[in-house]
């Protein structure tokens, strides 16, 4: 989708009208990012307070795009002995994992339970994981918001260089 601003009368500054306007856009969109964080945090609320990610948004503007990025804070925080980053956890559920084999990192053998009976391995075949796409869901959902935010930042910022 491409947005296009006519100008009819020629800017007695382009420089500050241009940041009126990209100011008044990231003002708009600062409710927007906080829609977003806020239905991660839900999808996130059931877990452990130690995997927990914790999300932020920030926004930005220049002449030829606007964005809106959702980071994880406690990014680099570790899992321990589940091995990666909350990063790294938060992308398995989204995105899913590719199949891949298991081995012991602490011991020579694998002990695990089927049903009734113990199972011991030097190493398992795991299938992969499917991802929940979280992410482009809430994307999708919150499109129109965004959308409309920027629409009513630059509508604004125009009526304010007047």
């Amino acid at each position: 989708m491409t947005i296009s601003i006519k100008i009819i009368k020629r800017p007695s500054n382009p420089k500050l009208e241009f940041a009126q306007v990209r100011a008044e856009v990231i003002k708009q969109l600062q409710p927007v990012g906080r829609q977003h964080v806020s239905q991660r945090a839900a999808v996130v609320s059931g877990w452990q307070d130690a995997h927990r990610p914790e999300f932020e948004s920030r926004v930005f503007a220049t002449e030829k795009q606007v964005t809106l990025t959702v980071h994880i804070k406690n990014a680099d925080k570790s899992l321990g002995k589940y091995g990666g980053t909350i990063k790294d956890l938060w992308g398995w559920i989204n995105k899913g994992t590719k199949a891949h084999t298991i081995v012991p990192r602490f011991s020579t053998i694998l002990r695990f339970a089927i049903g009734n009976s113990i199972i011991y391995a030097r190493s398992v075949r795991h299938p992969g994981t499917v991802g929940k796409k979280h992410d482009e869901r809430i994307n999708e959902r919150l499109k129109s918001a965004f959308l409309a935010a920027v629409d009513r930042g630059i509508k604004l910022g125009f009526k304010r260089t007047r």
